[in-house]
């Protein structure tokens, strides 16, 4: 179970993995997930119990965890797989590195008192990826949200929050989205048409983010596309984001988020998985492009947003 006893190309290609993934990345959230990639591509064929027995401190779900990004690392876990896998010490020097950057804070780490783990991750991975689709069926996507439809949704949805706090979320939906922008991610939006007309603020707010997406409809690097009311593609779906990250090593991800919690989806080869049918991911990833069939074409997306701007503008 070593590095150097699996042929020249895999150590070559291990190390050109672990090269690549500790000098591309800016994100320590990327890192990590990187990080459990090149650990998994390490691991070879054997098993995570196998790894287990032989590494100190480790079990098998720990070690699965590592894998899939969702632990936090630290040094001597690390140095402690590389023990067992026996890498040339060219190959642990980059690991390291990977997990230095890894163990870094988020820039959403002055936020944190205000964020749910589960939305933590997807904000720290969107402004990665090379492009991004995501439906929403209840209101206006974070990433295209004004001011000030995002303060009065905000503040609908916690009565009594102070003023500052609402502040702070407001801050940290406008950072997002400069980021995402500034990161030149494609973006494909699909909104229900149920969004549309349902008043968030009120008529003012709704004219003024009615707007921003008209614009948008003819701004390159975004697309705006509306389902009609009438398809039940997904009726039990409220939000999905699939993020597409081409070359940058990471893996594919769907977000699939609930009430209280969501799921972070990607294709695997999980040698404990028993089930014969298809993953959640290819569930997921199949229903939203179900969904994007069902959606409006540019133009006609973009005269029903015309319409339901001018709805409001005589409300006014």
């Amino acid at each position: 179970m070593s590095a150097s006893n699996q042929g020249p190309n895999f150590s070559e290609n291990v190390f050109g993995f672990a090269r690549m993934a500790a000098s591309g990345v800016d994100s320590p959230t990327a890192s990590r997930i990187l990080l459990g990639a090149g650990l998994r591509l390490l691991r070879d064929k054997a098993t995570l119990k196998e790894v287990a027995s032989r590494t100190a401190g480790f079990s098998a779900s720990k070690l699965s965890r590592f894998e899939t990004g969702n632990n936090q690392v630290t040094l001597k876990d690390v140095r402690a797989l590389m023990r067992t896998y026996k890498v040339p010490q060219e190959i642990l020097r980059e690991f390291e590195q990977l997990a230095r950057h890894a163990m870094q804070p988020e820039w959403t780490a002055p936020y944190r008192d205000l964020l749910p783990r589960f939305v933590e991750r997807l904000i720290a991975l969107e402004s990665r990826a090379w492009k991004l689709y995501g439906y929403e069926r209840v209101v206006f996507p974070g990433l295209l949200q004004t001011e000030a439809y995002a303060r009065a949704l905000i503040a609908g949805d916690l009565p009594g929050s102070m003023d500052s706090e609402i502040d702070r979320r407001v801050a940290l939906r406008l950072q997002r989205q400069h980021r995402v922008r500034d990161a030149e991610v494609r973006t494909v939006h699909y909104i229900d048409e149920g969004v549309l007309t349902r008043t968030v603020g009120s008529p003012e707010v709704m004219v003024e983010q009615l707007e921003r997406l008209i614009r948008l409809t003819q701004t390159p690097g975004y697309g705006i596309r509306i389902i009609p009311r009438t398809c039940t593609a997904a009726s039990s779906v409220t939000s999905i984001t699939h993020l597409d990250f081409r070359t940058t090593g990471l893996p594919e991800l769907i977000y699939n988020e609930g009430l209280m919690a969501a799921d972070y989806l990607a294709p695997t080869d999980d040698e404990d998985a028993q089930s014969k049918g298809p993953s959640q991911f290819t569930y997921a990833k199949e229903m939203l492009w179900r969904l994007m069939g069902h959606s409006l074409g540019r133009l006609e997306s973009r005269e029903l947003l015309l319409r339901e701007a001018g709805g409001y503008l005589v409300q006014l």
